[in-house]
């Protein structure tokens, strides 16, 4: 399976990011597009087959592949990243590790601090199992 993202582009203007959370999809963000995409470039990538599919990406790499597409589609440009639940989660590890490309963060909903101890699903704990290493 391939790992590209797929993006839906309304608007011009600064670039504001908009990221589902797990189980969600690009379809939550319609009223919110609408009223920013007059005086922003709203994006809202699909990043559900990077954890949902039988090829799905542990959280660490799903980062990396997240912050590689929005370099490669929108290089030298800053983004304000707004996330919500395991989207939120992202977009925190996305300012932490590629703040370069990060103007501004809003978390909506953002999972707790060490969030392993209270998933059901396996599968979320094991993405969740490797720590972020900022190689600083």
């Amino acid at each position: 399976m391939s790992h590209r993202i797929q993006y839906r582009l309304f608007g011009e203007g600064e670039l504001v990011v908009l990221v589902h959370g797990y189980g969600g999809s690009v379809h939550q963000w319609t009223k919110i597009k609408d009223q920013l995409q007059n005086s922003f470039q709203v994006v809202i990538p699909n990043l559900s087959h990077l954890y949902m599919s039988h090829d799905k990406l542990l959280f660490t790499v799903q980062v990396a592949k997240f912050a590689m597409s929005l370099k490669e589609k929108f290089p030298g440009r800053r983004v304000h990243l707004v996330g919500t639940s395991y989207g939120a989660a992202i977009c925190w590890a996305m300012a932490s590790l590629h703040s370069e490309i990060v103007q501004s963060m809003s978390l909506i909903n953002p999972m707790v601090p060490n969030p392993i101890q209270y998933f059901v699903p396996p599968e979320l704990r094991y993405f969740f199992d490797l720590p972020i290493v900022t190689g600083k």
